[in-house]
């Protein structure tokens, strides 16, 4: 059961983890009931949200090469992002009754805990056996990870070649599900990336080889 105050510490996270989860925030609350528009004043709305994330996202990678000038205006943006993220978590909670549980699957929540039998070592490994295959319906490609002794596992897609981390987007952030995955709402024709990290009790692991497929 998810308890009270078991959310990603977002101030706590490195610069690139904050990319990471705010990513992957905002691709949950566009499919979660609880972030339904418009957001009730003085809330912002998850345009906001947006727009925060990619002017901290732009400041992000100006800055990796070293700019003092883009590394100050990475971290105002990432303050200004914070509040913002923050805020939008109350209203969710404000919403859901406050009933954590039913904030389950919006990308604030921390993933669930490993189990105490799961190799401490299980995250370490990137996943090598790994299938993309065409779904059932059109717009549909479904995947599959060989388990491994991980506990959970975190997949991402990338729409065209991918060229640098902002390319990537979660699909699943935390599944017990190693079989079965389904990437839904795919557009036929074009080829689509994955790739694939174990969550052991030490945390997530490297990613592994990106597999591509053409969506049928």
């Amino acid at each position: 059961m998810l308890s009270t105050g078991r959310w990603i510490n977002l101030t706590g996270l490195s610069n690139r983890e904050y990319l990471t989860a705010t990513e992957a925030i905002l691709l949950n609350l566009g499919r979660h009931p609880l972030a339904q528009e418009p957001s009730p004043a003085p809330f912002p709305a998850r345009s906001d949200l947006q727009a925060g994330h990619d002017k901290y996202r732009d400041h992000f990678h100006g800055a990796e090469n070293g700019d003092r000038v883009q590394g100050a205006l990475r971290n105002q943006a990432r303050e200004e992002s914070t509040v913002q993220f923050i805020h939008y978590r109350n209203l969710l909670l404000a919403r859901s009754g406050n009933n954590p549980n039913q904030m389950v699957g919006t990308g604030y929540e921390l993933p669930e805990r490993a189990p105490k039998n799961a190799p401490a070592n299980a995250s370490k490994l990137a996943p090598t056996k790994t299938r993309a295959r065409h779904g059932e319906h059109p717009g549909t490609i479904n995947l599959d990870c060989a388990r491994e002794g991980a506990a959970s596992l975190q997949v991402q897609m990338s729409d065209g070649e991918p060229t640098g981390e902002e390319s990537w987007i979660f699909i699943e952030e935390g599944t017990t599900h190693f079989s079965g995955i389904v990437a839904k709402s795919l557009i036929p024709g074009k080829r689509y990336f994955f790739r694939f990290r174990y969550i052991g009790s030490n945390g997530p692991g490297p990613w592994s080889v990106p597999i591509n497929l053409i969506c049928m």
